[in-house]
């Protein structure tokens, strides 16, 4: 990791200013450091100190977002949390797998409008006989028999 270390600061130049280069790189590292098990339970792996700084990874974009909602993500969070009522438990921390699903469900061809509507006719509309989760509902399969009607309330 030395090694590395001397290389970025040979990298930089000579007015560098390395206390905040080094700033950078810590903030990074720590990201780094809570996303580790992650890495590790899911079966990846993770990046070693010398190859993790000769690799510049600190500037990584993913890595500096990582533990935290885009912009686009909290909008969609937002939408869910705003409409669902009690039907499921509101959305309150990020994780990697949430964010994952999220990515996808913003990603699709609803609007946060239509997305909206339908957490709608979830609260109003659905009953389910089991607990279910925000990753439950933005798993394909359960999104498509939700939305196919097949935990629609019975008509009283």
């Amino acid at each position: 990791a030395m090694k590395a270390w001397l290389a970025i600061c040979g990298d930089v130049g000579p007015d560098a200013d390395l206390e905040t280069l080094a700033g950078e790189i810590l903030r990074a590292a720590e990201i780094e450091a809570r996303r580790r098990p992650t890495l590790v339970a899911t079966g990846r792996t993770p990046i070693y100190p010398q190859g993790w700084l000769s690799q510049r990874r600190w500037e990584d974009e993913g890595l500096l977002s990582w533990g935290q909602w885009t912009p686009e993500e909290q909008a969609f969070v937002d939408v869910f949390n705003q409409n669902i009522g009690d039907a499921c438990p509101r959305v309150t921390e990020w994780t990697e797998k949430r964010s994952e699903l999220t990515k996808v469900a913003a990603a699709g061809k609803m609007t946060l409008e239509k997305w909206g509507a339908f957490w709608r006719y979830v609260r109003d509309r659905c009953e389910f006989g089991f607990a279910v989760s925000y990753e439950w509902f933005l798993r394909r399969e359960n999104f498509a028999a939700v939305a196919d009607g097949q935990y629609q309330r019975e008509a009283a």
